[in-house]
């Protein structure tokens, strides 16, 4: 089975890519054919690999992407992809060294799962406040942890109700060479699509889309196992308090429209909208700081879901 990993970039830090691409370089149990796919998408200067021995992974290419945005620098790498599975890498995980092979051998096992995901650890550049690690809070980060147990959902019947909580994210996710071209066909002819990061916008949810369009809609599964495992390096830049309230904010805000263009959730008006959040800030007792990022989850959910009408 044939795998090809993606790794969209914007102006991207050298020596975490590099450990990025280590890690791959360093894979083990390979028995199949893989790629590995640079995106630049529209970096200042243009992204150069590095060429210190034993860095790069066979078969290692950069392809530009001039239009800014996480998702349009991920649909170029699927155009570009020639494998049976596409696995997202961000420029900034570093993969466990047995990764593609657990990742190869569950697709192969499970031919109804559709997409997967993982394991996602934190490794801070800077200490992190207590309240962020709590569950409450550590998946604004991308960390993901759902126990020991392999998890996969049933498309008839769950994620017509509720999209599934453990539902992979871009972060290390597997997807099926079917569901590709099915999201990119139809991303050819659809009006309006979620896109995550653009530029200085930090709304999320692009790859919640492409659950759907690959596999949910398909009536295929979506999985979680704990062998597969990353390292997310999270600079300090992403633990200040004004990072964290805008990413929490607008991040609330396009999981909202996404909820709403999938049926999971419906309109509401802006009255409505407002009085849950004055509710909420009492609720929540929004005055401490870890309670306040919460409130801007709440505000910006619920505001969204008032521009959804």
């Amino acid at each position: 089975m044939r795998l090809s990993i993606i790794i969209p970039t914007h102006n991207p830090d050298p020596s975490r890519l590099q450990r990025v691409l280590h890690a791959l370089a360093v894979q083990q149990h390979i028995d199949f054919k893989w790629e590995v796919i640079v995106v630049d998408n529209a970096s200042s200067p243009p992204v150069e690999l590095p060429t210190e021995s034993g860095t790069l992974p066979p078969n290692c290419r950069v392809v530009r992407q001039p239009r800014v945005g996480l998702t349009y620098a991920r649909e170029t790498g699927m155009r570009e992809a020639r494998g049976e599975l596409w696995i997202s890498v961000d420029d900034d995980n570093v993969l466990d060294a047995g990764y593609l092979a657990v990742a190869s051998a569950f697709m192969a096992a499970h031919p109804e799962v559709g997409a997967l995901g993982g394991r996602i650890i934190a490794e801070f550049a800077a200490p992190a406040p207590a309240w962020l690690l709590t569950p409450d809070h550590a998946w604004r980060l991308a960390l993901r942890d759902f126990g020991p147990a392999v998890l996969i959902s049933t498309a008839r019947t769950e994620a017509l109700r509720s999209y599934p909580h453990f539902a992979p994210i871009g972060a290390g996710m597997i997807l099926r060479r079917t569901g590709i071209e099915r999201y990119l066909q139809w991303a050819e002819q659809a009006e309006k699509r979620l896109t995550d990061r653009q530029g200085g916008h930090l709304g999320t949810c692009g790859d919640s889309e492409l659950v759907m369009q690959t596999t949910l809609l398909a009536q295929m599964e979506v999985a979680y196992s704990p062998a597969l495992s990353m390292l997310h390096l999270i600079p300090e830049t992403r633990l200040r308090y004004r990072y964290l309230r805008r990413l929490t904010f607008q991040g609330a805000a396009t999981w909202a429209e996404f909820q709403c263009r999938y049926g999971y959730d419906k309109p509401i008006s802006r009255v409505r909208a407002v009085a849950r959040c004055v509710r909420a800030f009492f609720f929540l007792s929004a005055w401490s700081p870890d309670r306040f990022i919460q409130w801007c989850d709440t505000c910006g959910y619920n505001l969204s879901l008032a521009r959804q009408k």
